[in-house]
C-alpha cells in the first residue's frame, strides 16, 4: 500500500492498480478544480497550489524512473481497494471531529486547534494578506468553503505527505551512493539498514518542509508551534507509511479538519448555495452509503492492513 521504516521494496503500481483508485483521482481533480479557479481569480494562490500539485506530479514520473534504475523500488501510498479507500477516508474524516469539534461539545479546550494544521490557508502576514486572505475577500462563501476544504485539505497531504516523502527516498538513496564507492555506494550491512536510512532521509525532508511552509503562518510566532507542526507532521507520515492507511485517509483528515477551522456550518451553508455543492454534498452521501452498505467488508480491510504492518 506504501512505503514504510521497515521495508518500501514492494515494487511500482502497475496500470491496473491506477485503474481502480476513483477516490484518489476524484480528490486530485476536485483540487485542480480550486487551482483553476483561483487563478482564474488572479488570486496568487493559485500559483503557489499549481507549484504544489505538480510537485505532487513530477514526483510520479520521477518515481517511475527511480524504480527503474535503482534497487529501491517505491510504491504510491494508495489504496487500490475502492472500499480501504472509503474506509480510511471516512476514518480521517471522523479523527479530526473527535480531536477537535466533540470536545468543544463538553466544554473542552484542546491543546491546540485545527488552525494550527493548515498553514497554507490562514496566513495573515504579508504574503498571506495578498493571497490566501484574498479568498476571505473576493469568494462567496461556496468558492472559500470548497478552495479551503478540497483544494487546500487536498494539496497539501499530497505535497508534504506524498511528494516530500517521494523525493526524500531518493534523496536518501542519493546520499548513500555518493558517500561509497560508486556504483555500489554506502552499504550499511544489510538491505534493510539501507532501507531505513533512506527511509529517515525521507522523514527529515518532509518534516522540514512542513515546518518551512509554516513560515507562511503568520500566526506562528514562537518555536513550540513549529515544533508542534513537525510532531504533527510526523504522526502523519507514520500513518501514511507505517500504518498504511493510505492517501484517502490524509485527503480526509486535512479536509475535515480545515471545515472545522472555518466552522461545519459555515462549511455546509457554503455547499448548499451552489449547485456544484449540492454535487459535493452528493459525493459525500454516496462515500458514506457505500461505506456502510459494503459494512461487512470492514472487518477485512483491517485484517489485510494488520496483515501488511505485520500484527
Amino acid at each position: 500500500m506504501g512505503i514504510v521504516s521497515r521495508d518500501y521494496q514492494y515494487g511500482a503500481r502497475s496500470k491496473e492498480d491506477i485503474k481502480r483508485v476513483p477516490l484518489t483521482l476524484i480528490m486530485l481533480g476536485l483540487a485542480y478544480t480550486g487551482i483553476f479557479w483561483l487563478s482564474a481569480n488572479d488570486i496568487q494562490a493559485g500559483e503557489t497550489y499549481s507549484k504544489l500539485f505538480l510537485y505532487g506530479i513530477s514526483m510520479v514520473v520521477l518515481m517511475a524512473f527511480f524504480t527503474k534504475s535503482s534497487d529501491s523500488p517505491y510504491e504510491i501510498p494508495i489504496a487500490t481497494r475502492f472500499y480501504d479507500s472509503v474506509v480510511f477516508y471516512v476514518f480521517g474524516l471522523a479523527l479530526p471531529m473527535f480531536l477537535f469539534s466533540i470536545p468543544q461539545l463538553f466544554g473542552a479546550k484542546a491543546i491546540v486547534t485545527a488552525k494550527a494544521f493548515v498553514p497554507l490557508t490562514f496566513s495573515t502576514g504579508v504574503a498571506g494578506a495578498q493571497t490566501f486572505a484574498a479568498i476571505s475577500t473576493i469568494a462567496d462563501p461556496f468558492w472559500r468553503s470548497f478552495i479551503i476544504v478540497f483544494t487546500a485539505g487536498t494539496i497539501e497531504p499530497w505535497a508534504v505527505g506524498f511528494a516530500s516523502v517521494a523525493f526524500g527516498v531518493m534523496l536518501g538513496y542519493t546520499i548513500r551512493k555518493l558517500l561509497g564507492v560508486l556504483p555500489k555506494g554506502l552499504d550499511l550491512g544489510s538491505g534493510m539498514a539501507n532501507k531505513i536510512f533512506d527511509f529517515s532521509v525521507a522523514m527529515i525532508w518532509s518534516i522540514g518542509f512542513f515546518v518551512v511552509i509554516h513560515k507562511l503562518n503568520g500566526s506562528y510566532v514562537s518555536v513550540s508551534m513549529f515544533i508542534a507542526a513537525g510532531v504533527f507532521r510526523f504522526l502523519m507520515n507514520l500513518s501514511l507509511y507505517q500504518m498504511n492507511l493510505s492517501l484517502a485517509f490524509l485527503f480526509g483528515f486535512h479536509q475535515m479538519n480545515n471545515a472545522i477551522s472555518i466552522g461545519l456550518k459555515y462549511t455546509v451553508s457554503g455547499f448548499l448555495s451552489h449547485p456544484f455543492g449540492w454535487f459535493i454534498l452528493f459525493m459525500f452521501g454516496a462515500i458514506f452509503l457505500s461505506f456502510f452498505v459494503n459494512i461487512k467488508k470492514f472487518p477485512d480491510v483491517f485484517k489485510r492492513l494488520w496483515a501488511e504492518i505485520g500484527l
